[in-house]
């Protein structure tokens, strides 16, 4: 009677123990950039919402030296614009110890290091805003 407790007290230990270490790393919620740039150099699992004059971000890092952009909602009037951006993510890749903080200011800057579908739109963009930009200094 002993021996079958024990054995059943070692197999819940095992899959307790099993459970444990198959739990992913703990991510922690920044409230300021400078919080998420600390994290992100030195690849912790972070998240950081910004509320921009363009439309509201989420960055997340990961423990892989990866960081994703998400483009949350864009502050747009034209709806094109906005189901073009909306929801799209794209993910880099950056070395630890060099997390530029310009990444999170700016949209595009850094795309090169990055794949996903909001690069891929706005490299869509981009084009129609330079042409826009340039008629407008014309006049």
């Amino acid at each position: 009677m002993i021996s079958k407790l024990i054995v059943v007290l070692l197999i819940i230990g095992v899959v307790i123990l099993a459970g444990c270490g198959n739990q992913p790393a703990s991510v922690s919620t920044c409230d300021t950039a400078d919080c998420f740039v600390k994290a992100a150099n030195t690849c912790s699992p972070s998240v950081f919402t910004s509320t921009e004059a363009f439309g509201v971000v989420e960055f997340s890092s990961a423990s892989d030296c990866t960081f994703t952009k998400k483009m949350v909602s864009i502050a747009s009037e034209t709806p094109a614009i906005k189901s073009t951006l909306d929801g799209k993510s794209m993910v880099c890749t950056y070395e630890r110890g060099a997390f530029n903080p310009k990444w999170l200011r700016y949209l595009i800057l850094g795309a090169e290091k990055c794949d996903g579908e909001l690069k891929e739109r706005l490299g869509e963009l981009l084009p129609v805003y330079v042409a826009q930009t340039y008629n407008t200094a014309e006049k």
